[in-house]
């Protein structure tokens, strides 16, 4: 086709370019806006949490506290229960304070491989590996 026979390109009208761009400017200010608002909103209902918790950690500390001993109660009379069925069936007062010994020290070793489990733990063995393996690549 010759240069005749073509249509004229379409230009877009400046006015609606500018429409389109103060519309999506407004979109992006009241999004914005909303985002602020939701912010607000998220924050208030955060410090309003925090403090309901804050009140609640002071009840379960003390409800700790009050189940504690109730713990240590219930294993003593688990452990006499035992020990006394030991007894009543060998007529050995012995084999039953045996028992009862056998029962308390296998509950204190099972609490200190525990304790000796979490105690390493605190001491973060895979952070200070790793820092070790930095600090040899650095050398290097």
């Amino acid at each position: 086709m010759s240069d005749e026979h073509r249509e004229p390109p379409i230009l877009p009208d400046k006015d609606a370019i500018g429409g389109n761009a103060q519309d999506e400017l407004h979109a992006w200010l009241t999004w914005l806006k909303q985002l602020g608002a939701l912010g607000g909103a998220l924050s208030t209902l955060a410090t309003a949490e925090i403090r309901l918790a804050a009140g609640d950690l002071h009840r379960l500390l003390l409800v700790s506290l009050l189940l504690l001993p109730m713990f240590i109660i219930t294993w003593l009379g688990l452990s006499m229960l035992v020990s006394w069925l030991v007894f009543t069936q060998s007529t050995i007062a012995g084999a039953g304070l045996f028992t009862f010994f056998v029962m308390q020290a296998g509950a204190t070793l099972y609490m200190w491989t525990l304790f000796k489990k979490y105690r390493r733990s605190l001491t973060l063995p895979m952070t200070r590996q790793y820092l070790d393996e930095i600090v040899e690549d650095m050398k290097k």
